[in-house]
């Protein structure tokens, strides 16, 4: 089970029991700070239409560093992101 996160429709990720946060993947970004900048755009949400603010994301991401590592994804940074729609 996973909670996935948003700025208006645009889908930011995925955090998943057990797992590294999973990234979704734009060809914008080239360094975890181009990531960072994103996420503070706009206002974040989760699937649930719950507003978190992006401290508490990236608190979360940084707790599931050392989870399981998706096969196939793109790594920047040290960061999992994956190329695909995802749920």
């Amino acid at each position: 089970m996973g909670t996935n996160y948003y700025i208006g429709n645009e889908h930011l990720g995925k955090s998943s029991f057990g797992w590294k946060f999973t990234f979704q993947y734009y060809n914008t970004y080239k360094s975890i700070e181009d990531v960072k900048k994103k996420f503070k755009s706009g206002k974040i949400t989760d699937e649930y239409e719950e507003e978190i603010s992006f401290k508490e994301l990236w608190d979360k991401i940084e707790s599931k560093q050392s989870g399981k590592k998706h096969s196939n994804c793109i790594t920047i940074d040290g960061y999992d992101f994956i190329d695909v729609n995802f749920s």
